[in-house]
């Protein structure tokens, strides 16, 4: 079968307009908010999920709650809290404006064995930078595209959050 020259023409045309909108066209739609990326979407599931480790009321369903955060109760020990006050550092300090640490960023939610501790580790966060964590490691400390976690780094840290036992 032969492809007449007006039919090769408009599939190069048909082609170049489909890279163009992938490598040029979504990326930008997708920074300005138009569109929402895959990383969007994964982070958007999860800030809407109830029973996410992400919510800092998630570890109350865990610990004794006398009203402040928890240091006794189930197994939250004084040394474990200042661990992950450290931690909550650590992470907030390995974003940076023109590069991230993601080697730092994974050991420290590696760190974290339960859910519970997520959720508390989110809590930390939230007091000491008054940032929600999902969203931070999904944007870092600026807004810029090229900022925070990308898509594969984040669905990783889901994977794996997902996969801790709930206290």
């Amino acid at each position: 079968m032969k492809v007449s020259e007006k039919s090769q023409d408009l599939l190069i045309k048909a082609g170049l307009f489909v890279v163009a909108y992938l490598v040029i066209a979504k990326p930008v739609f997708n920074f300005l908010g138009i569109t929402k990326s895959k990383g969007d979407r994964i982070r958007a599931k999860e800030l809407s999920d109830p029973n996410s480790p992400f919510k800092m009321e998630y570890w109350k369903r865990y610990y004794k709650y006398p009203g402040k955060i928890p240091y006794t109760g189930k197994t939250l020990s004084g040394t474990r809290k200042k661990e992950l006050e450290a931690a909550v550092k650590k992470l907030y300090d390995a974003f940076g404006y023109l590069t991230d640490d993601e080697d730092i960023i994974s050991a420290v939610i590696y760190s974290l064995k339960t859910k519970s501790e997520v959720s508390i580790f989110a809590t930390y966060f939230y007091i000491a930078y008054k940032k929600d964590l999902l969203t931070y490691l999904s944007n870092g400390k600026d807004l810029m595209p090229q900022n925070g976690l990308g898509d594969y780094e984040l669905n990783i840290i889901l994977t794996y959050v997902d996969a801790l036992p709930a206290s």
